[in-house]
């Protein structure tokens, strides 16, 4: 038996129902003939009566606007510099902005993130949060078996547990 939580805690805010109601919808779905998809999830969520229904934002003109903000983090966050000069510490590529944690200061450049203390604590966080992630979907891989080692080392075995 399986018990379903939301990535790390980082997601149990932002949704209404938790993670035990969202699981089992997602595995009927999975057994039926139509199979799990966004689109098979949104369609077994319209009727009001549906576990999953507030999951979703009903109102055309409301979800519009959400879906373009969604679009320009999209592009925010898809950005990268490709280093010309050789000289460049780094990859050859790098994002060319990375979110702060903070939405008053929003996205800067990594270099103005590494340069302060709050922002570079917040990417760190970040950056082991996507370690977390990486070793629940790719830990059965054993081709990984060596960089999914060298992350448990660094997040310590009870975070990536």
């Amino acid at each position: 038996m399986s018990a379903y939580s939301y990535s790390y805690g980082k997601f149990d805010a932002v949704f209404k129902n938790p993670a035990e109601v969202a699981g089992p919808v997602c595995l009927k779905l999975r057994e039926s003939e139509v199979g799990l998809t966004p689109e098979s999830l949104l369609d077994a969520s319209r009727d009001e009566n549906a576990p999953l229904h507030n999951e979703f934002e009903w109102d055309d003109t409301v979800a519009a606007e959400k879906f373009r903000k969604e679009q320009a983090r999209c592009i925010i966050r898809h950005l990268v510099i490709q280093r010309i000069d050789a000289t460049e510490e780094g990859y050859p590529k790098e994002r060319a902005f990375i979110y702060t944690g903070e939405k008053a200061s929003g996205y800067v450049p990594m270099k103005d993130a590494l340069s302060n203390d709050t922002w570079r604590t917040n990417l760190l966080k970040a950056a082991k949060r996507d370690m977390n992630y990486f070793v629940a979907k790719y830990h059965r891989l054993e081709e990984l078996t060596k960089v999914i080692d060298d992350m448990r080392e660094i997040l310590g075995e009870d975070e990536a547990s």
